[in-house]
């Protein structure tokens, strides 16, 4: 196993796929910033429906027939499920709406800006892009809530940071050409980890980790260090391992331990029980704690399967977390203690989750031999169906903030969504989105 598997294992959807994306082969855009000047049609305050009324004394019966919404391009909703078409019809989709006061439904093929191929239960629309604070509290657990501009234009998929031997560099996801100059990266350890990209501030987040890390009670906890991508100036910024940025860029989260103890079984080492989250506010390049997460306590260290191993932003306030123990929860920042945060999936073998996709997990499977070893798996969270992939565990493989998108680094090689972008020529060691 390299030196990236090496670096993940230290280190260790609810997105809807209508315009978050589920499978790999979906090819999804997303929006613009609405402009204010934007003209918009005043929604209307009902659905469009079809009444059909037969009296035949002395009753009466009433058969209403739920028809799809138009939304005039221009608009903003809030996802709140989708339905494959292949699998639910409209009237499936409908009967959903009740358990969200106000929500109806579209087809989200009419919408270039949409994932085609699903019947979208949404609330809005909005004639700008709504914040998660306008989500409907009422809405089951099942839901999700994002925005999604419905329209035809979309903008370009965010750069892609890379590390090669050239240094640390951006690249465009449209063309693969290099965006800017490089920067020179020293990154103080012998393992870092995938980057996380503070877009605003052009800072690029990064976990490190050392090959003698047990020998000290700090080193043990990991550190998040960060480079400045004009200046190339690094720094260490926080304890923790496994950054990641919350999709408006507001929110950084981290796994961290509560504490480190001597290892009984080994005199001078330590163990790191990684058994909490913490998230801070990014703000001009300064950080400021928002919220701890913690499982409860104390670990037990001779079964540590209760730990963290890994997590993913799902929306701005909802983690995806994961356990050494294959329980995955969905997590509100808002909801300090990890335990009782719902679980959406409990799988033996999602031990090593490498990124989420809509709502598909690709991980590393333990204890797997033959030629299928070096291969990521597929999970479905809603169906719990698992598929062999034919990406290696040599390979990056990271989603984009959308949901939807995804890249694979595979040697000098980068694909977007499965398909070649560039072949750079140099050996890539890390790679972000």
């Amino acid at each position: 196993m390299n030196r990236r598997l090496l670096g993940f294992v230290f280190g260790l959807a609810f997105a809807v796929a209508a315009c978050g994306g589920t499978t790999a082969d979906s090819t999804t855009t997303t929006a613009p910033a609405a402009s204010s000047s934007t003209a918009v049609s005043a929604p209307s305050p009902t659905a469009t429906t079809s009444v059909t009324s037969t009296t035949s004394p002395p009753s009466t019966t009433t058969t209403t027939v739920r028809e799809k919404d138009v939304l005039e391009y221009g608009q903003w909703i809030l996802v709140l499920a989708s339905l494959p078409v292949d699998e639910f019809s409209l009237k499936d989709a409908a009967a959903r709406t009740p358990e969200v006061d106000g929500s109806r439904v579209l087809l989200s093929s009419d919408y270039p800006s949409l994932n085609a191929g699903y019947w979208v239960v949404y609330a809005g629309p909005f004639p700008e892009e709504p914040t998660t604070s306008a989500c409907p509290d009422d809405r089951p657990e099942d839901f999700t809530c994002y925005p999604r501009f419905v329209g035809e234009a979309a903008v370009a998929l965010p750069n892609i940071v890379v590390w090669t031997e050239t240094g640390i560099r951006q690249i465009s996801a449209v063309t693969g050409e290099y965006v800017g100059g490089s920067a020179e990266l020293d990154p103080g350890g012998i393992f870092v980890d995938r980057f996380a990209i503070a877009e605003d501030t052009g800072t690029v987040y990064y976990g490190v980790g050392w090959e003698d890390f047990w020998y000290s009670c700090e080193a043990s906890r990991g550190t998040v260090a960060r480079v400045d991508l004009s200046t190339g100036l690094t720094d260490v910024a926080y304890p923790g391992y496994n950054p990641q940025i919350s999709p408006d860029g507001s929110l950084i989260a981290m796994i961290d331990s509560s504490e480190c103890v001597p290892d009984p079984a080994q005199e001078g080492w330590w163990l790191t029980p990684f058994d909490q989250i913490q998230i801070y506010q990014l703000s001009q390049g300064v950080a400021v704690p928002v919220a701890s997460l913690q499982l409860e306590g104390p670990m037990d260290l001779d079964n540590r399967d209760r730990e963290v191993s890994n997590m993913f932003w799902l929306d701005n306030r909802t983690l995806l977390v994961f356990q050494w123990d294959g329980t995955v929860r969905r997590v509100s920042i808002d909801q300090p203690n990890l335990d009782t945060a719902p679980i959406v999936d409990r799988s033996e073998t999602i031990r090593f989750p490498v990124t989420v996709v809509g709502q598909d997990v690709f991980y590393a499977a333990e204890n797997t031999s033959g030629p299928d070893s070096t291969r990521l798996y597929r999970r479905n969270l809603t169906t719990g169906e698992v598929t062999a992939t034919d990406i290696t565990t040599d390979a990056w493989i990271i989603g984009s903030t959308n949901g939807a998108d995804y890249v694979i680094v595979e040697s000098t090689n980068i694909y977007i969504n499965g398909e070649l972008l560039v072949d750079l020529g140099a050996e890539i060691w890390a790679v972000g989105w």
